[in-house]
């Protein structure tokens, strides 16, 4: 009997010795992924601690999301509710505006509005829960708003976001979002924009916090927007449309394409209303060194953020590290219909690896321009060259002998190969 309730208590003190571990395990999990999203976070983004209080079950930790823009800085808070136990984590989670920010905020309605919705109830709310194994399901939802202020009528309906992922950084995110309202009618004008049901989905990984390597979606019904003002009026009416997105990396090379279809676009131009259908736009990319790739794109974003138009040296450093690299894009298809008359243009170049690629040294540039290999064509409908929009540029291009008649169209093609151009087949002078 004695043995038997030794061995039990040993059991039974095993057990809570590997509660415990696993208590200690999740706040080093926690810990871990805080320091990866202050290292990852991409440019002009920012992520602080503000506060971190811990017991044994629980812990309460709030993180700082930031954004400087032409030197004006966004915040939000992320409160996070986190209960730690042997066998997993649940966390709930609650996202909102900066308090400060509301005293920027001069209009006394509008700064209400902003403290009802974002700072004293939250933008995003929600639940994850996270296995001992470090796999997670998130289930977050987005604020809803339905007021009317003075002329104004606002409905926001509320967008939810389902991801599941792995300690390993894959992701798999499904995000609703049933769209957007905005009515504003007043004794001088009516304004109305309307954004219409739109879906996103997204399966793969993240490379650095940055370039996404997988697959992502995103369909959506459209968005129109009116104004009239009794004297002239703004007309904007874009129909379903639908964009996918695929990455991957090949010996750590990225390659990566994406495609735009939009049903139709119109608008109206000195009162006429000009409408666009099948509009397709689609792109592809290959040969990039994924680490430079990444780098270079995190400090761009920077420098726009920023509002900066001067390169930094190190900018300079990392493109002469890409160009260096080697590197194809192209522009399959940039399409679209006008009363089912065809316009369509498309693109390629590349450029090999080398060792002379410097951005400041113009001789190393010359250098390159005999490995380059480019291909540009263009069709464009007669019924379309004439009209007004676009009779001028077309009469200019085929005085230049860039566009020549083909059946009902116009077309060109042009490329550039071994240092030499050529366009329409003939050989084409260059000034260098």
């Amino acid at each position: 009997m004695k043995k038997a309730l030794l061995i039990s208590t040993a059991v039974v003190v095993a057990i809570g010795a590997a509660g415990a571990g696993a208590m200690y395990l999740v706040d080093g999990q926690i810990d871990n992924a805080i320091s990866q999203l202050e290292s990852q976070i991409p440019a002009p983004m920012t992520l602080s601690v503000v506060s971190d209080s811990s017991s044994f079950t629980d812990r309460q930790l709030v993180l700082k999301v930031g954004m400087e823009l032409e030197g004006d800085s966004v915040y939000v808070l992320l409160n996070n509710d986190i209960q730690k136990r042997p066998w997993g984590t649940s966390i709930e989670h609650a996202l909102t505006l900066d308090p400060t920010l509301i005293e920027l905020v001069n209009d006394e309605q509008a700064a209400a509005f902003l403290s009802t919705n974002f700072v004293n109830s939250p933008m995003l709310a929600g639940h994850t829960s996270v296995s001992m194994m470090g796999s997670y399901q998130s289930n977050l939802a987005s604020f809803s708003v339905n007021e009317t202020l003075g002329d104004v009528n606002v409905v926001f309906t509320p967008w939810t976001i389902q991801a599941t992922g792995n300690a390993s950084g894959n992701i798999e995110l499904t995000s609703n979002w049933n769209g957007f309202t905005l009515v504003s009618v007043d004794e001088y004008q009516e304004m109305n924009f309307n954004w219409q049901p739109m879906k996103i989905m997204a399966d793969g990984k993240y490379h650095q916090g940055s370039t996404f390597v997988g697959k992502q979606t995103v369909t959506g019904g459209g968005a129109s927007f009116v104004m009239d003002d009794g004297y002239d009026s703004a007309n904007f009416q874009m129909g379903p449309f639908s964009m996918v997105s695929n990455g991957d990396l090949v010996s750590d090379r990225y390659k990566g394409d994406f495609r735009w279809d939009t049903e139709s676009v119109s608008f109206n131009a000195d009162g006429n209303v000009f409408t666009l259908n099948d509009l397709v736009f689609s792109m592809n990319m290959s040969g990039f060194e994924i680490n430079n790739f990444t780098d270079l794109s995190q400090e761009l974003n920077a420098m726009s953020a920023a509002g900066s138009l001067e390169p930094s040296p190190e900018v300079i450093r990392m493109a002469n590290v890409v160009l260096q690299d080697g590197f194809s894009i192209g522009i399959p298809e940039f399409s679209a219909k006008v009363d089912g008359k065809t316009a369509k243009m498309s693109f390629m170049a590349s450029l090999p690896q080398n060792e002379i690629a410097d951005l400041g040294n113009p001789f190393s540039l010359m250098g390159l321009i005999p490995t380059v290999v480019a291909q540009a064509d263009l069709l464009i409908h007669k019924d379309i060259a004439n009209m007004p929009e676009v009779s001028e540029q077309v009469f200019s291009l085929m005085m230049m002998g860039a566009l020549m008649e083909e059946g009902e169209n116009y077309v060109m093609s042009a490329s550039f190969e071994n240092g030499a151009a050529k366009l329409n087949g003939q050989p084409m002078p260059l000034p260098f």
